[in-house]
């Protein structure tokens, strides 16, 4: 599955996620598309994210980040309300392409699990940023087993290309 983003939302995706926290090592957020079918196969166009709040983060330091219920809660309030694919996002901060760690494996698929009945006809996945790329996993609607991100293509000045994970 392949997946457009803006050069802006990236660029303030980047930026949230690299904001200070009192105590979590890595800023969490979600970020929300809208899946188009395509000639070449399904497209998920990203249009907005929602950050994780401040007080949302649970003081855990076995793991890089944990959200809380509340934060999950507002990502599956803004999923239902706007009818949208909903994605968990991170960043590993170094270049090039990036991948989930094995905590990340064992985790992240549980948060995103209730999404699947909330907007049935939207995908739903893992996003992991790094300072130059993006990896990622998506479960089709209605398919239990993910797969790899694609391309990701940044439109707006200047237009790139990401690897994804494919």
């Amino acid at each position: 599955m392949k997946f457009r983003i803006t050069t802006d939302l990236l660029a303030a995706l980047r930026a949230d996620l690299r904001r200070p926290h009192a105590f979590v090592a890595e800023r969490v957020a979600f970020v929300f598309g809208r899946q188009a079918l395509t000639p070449s196969g399904p497209l998920v166009i990203l249009v907005s994210f929602l950050p994780v709040d401040d007080n949302d983060y649970e003081d855990d330091a076995s793991v890089g980040a944990r959200i809380g219920a509340a934060a999950i809660n507002k990502g599956l309030r803004r999923a239902a309300a706007l009818q949208v694919a909903a994605f968990h996002v991170h960043a590993h901060e170094h270049r090039g392409r990036p991948w989930f760690s094995r905590t990340d494996l064992r985790e992240l698929p549980p948060v995103m699990e209730p999404f699947k009945h909330i907007v049935p006809s939207q995908p739903r996945g893992l996003l992991v940023l790094s300072d130059d790329n993006c990896a990622g996993l998506v479960w089709p609607s209605g398919d239990p087993t993910p797969k790899r991100v694609g391309d990701v293509t940044v439109v707006g000045p200047p237009m790139r290309f990401l690897e994804g994970s494919s």
